[in-house]
């Protein structure tokens, strides 16, 4: 695992153990069984691609955890704009 993925992934558990999976699959408007995938792999892929925007929401909802947290972007990376 890279350790882009591993920052996702703690990102998420923090998120998590701070609000809990119910709250956050409510922001996202998902069901809770979808985000607890979440935990181990961190964001779905469509969020890197700009296909949905659960980082977005999330980020309105705690602003401690921003979509560049939430997704380990560098400027390098074409989600972050860079």
């Amino acid at each position: 695992m890279n350790k882009q993925k591993k920052e996702r992934i703690k990102q998420i558990n923090r998120l998590f153990d701070k609000h809990g999976q119910a709250a956050i699959a409510r922001v996202c408007g998902v069901k809770p069984q979808s985000v607890f995938k979440w935990k181990s792999r961190g964001l779905p892929r469509t969020d890197l691609l700009g296909e949905t925007d659960y980082a977005k929401k999330i980020e309105k909802f705690d602003n401690e955890f921003t979509r560049e947290k939430l997704l380990a972007l560098d400027s390098s990376c074409p989600a972050a704009g860079g």
